[in-house]
């Protein structure tokens, strides 16, 4: 189950966004409203190094009553057009909008990407024309925009794909420091990245050795010495998939750490000394010794977070401690982990009754809930 897409990225800089008539802008942890709801659109924004992302609509005449529609150049559009840049914690833009895609800041370098307005096939978030590259602070272009996508800088290295699909990573200064190789990646964590060869996971290290080779179905990243990894089934790439074969925890080494309940379907990884199991469509929490330490007994789990995670269970929603002890029971219909003190909820499910705002740790709204549109 996933909080609507507004809600789900966590916020930074103890700046958290909120929305007032279809627009948005952000508070401070203690809900006063530091930059106002002037700005543009009600995306998925957050801050990450001092800095967030905000779009401005194109103006275009006749503007557009909905989307899709056929431009001044007779383009048909599936979305509205818009430019990026970046504004900082006091709501001052430093980088002008300019460009059609960006990501948050890593390490001192986003992600940015043009020639995105996608209107050459039906595919909502990416086109066969953009071409991604890397700016700084100043909003100047370090790595020149040439990859056909890319993810951001973790551990002083970025993954990038060529034109042929393949996926090599590049440093901070645009050097090539592994080759175009691999299938699909993920970024690193603890020094190791998960890579795809011939549609089995292994992980490389920084130099881009194959220090554990491939012959995983999936493969998670490393947090606290352990990664979570499944043998057998169909291969897809992403963390978490289908239910089926087996689910283990191994060490950098490559070999098996903790057992793991026969039944289990999918795994998380390891998140303040827990991680996510769900067995038998219920979901629990194992330690990192392979000990169940909260028993599978809800239908949602987060991920622990200021030692609190959220779970679900017979339509509630609780804040509970690694005891399982219940210490906030909430009445929304959706919340998320608490970040920064903060957690953000949810009234409504849907239309004009979906409202977002966000709690305390002692269940007290700091920003009561308003619709997003």
């Amino acid at each position: 189950m996933e909080l609507a897409g507004c809600l789900t990225l966590a916020a930074q800089d103890n700046r958290f966004v909120v929305f007032e008539s279809g627009r948005h802008g952000y508070i401070n942890q203690e809900g006063v409203l530091v930059i106002p709801t002037n700005l543009q659109g009600t995306y998925v924004l957050h801050f990450s190094e001092g800095l967030v992302s905000f779009p401005e609509w194109e103006r275009v005449k006749p503007e557009p009553a909905t989307v899709p529609y056929v431009d001044k150049d007779g383009k048909l559009r599936l979305f509205r057009q818009e430019k990026w840049g970046f504004i900082d914690t006091s709501g001052t833009v430093v980088i002008g909008a300019q460009f059609d895609a960006v990501a948050e800041f890593s390490q001192g370098l986003a992600a940015v990407a043009t020639d995105t307005d996608r209107t050459d096939h039906s595919c909502i978030d990416c086109d066969r024309n953009q071409l991604w590259g890397f700016i700084d602070k100043s909003g100047k272009k370090v790595i020149p925009l040439q990859y056909r996508a890319v993810l951001s800088f973790s551990e002083g290295l970025a993954a990038v794909m060529n034109d042929e699909g393949k996926w090599g990573y590049v440093n901070t200064n645009g050097e090539l420091i592994i080759p175009f190789t691999f299938e699909s990646i993920r970024s690193f964590s603890e020094g190791l990245a998960p890579v795809a060869v011939n549609k089995q996971f292994g992980y490389i290290d920084k130099q881009g050795r194959l220090v554990i080779q491939p012959q995983y179905a999936m493969a998670g990243d490393f947090s606290e010495g352990l990664a979570a990894v499944r043998t057998g089934g169909k291969a897809v790439f992403m963390i978490l998939g289908p239910a089926g074969e087996t689910w283990t925890f191994i060490g950098k080494d490559g070999k098996k750490r903790l057992d793991l309940p026969k039944k289990t379907e999918q795994v998380r990884a390891f998140a303040e000394g827990l991680a996510v199991i769900e067995v038998d469509g219920r979901c629990g929490y194992v330690n990192t010794s392979g000990v169940i330490a909260i028993s599978p007994a809800f239908s949602y789990c987060g991920d622990f977070s200021e030692h609190l995670a959220d779970v679900l269970n017979n339509g509630k929603w609780r804040y509970i401690d690694k005891q399982a002890k219940v210490v906030l029971e909430v009445p929304y219909d959706e919340v998320r982990s608490f970040r920064n003190g903060l957690a953000a909820v949810q009234e409504g499910l849907s239309g004009p009754e979906q409202k977002f705002g966000y709690i305390d740790q002692h269940g007290k709204q700091v920003w009561k809930p308003k619709p997003s549109l």
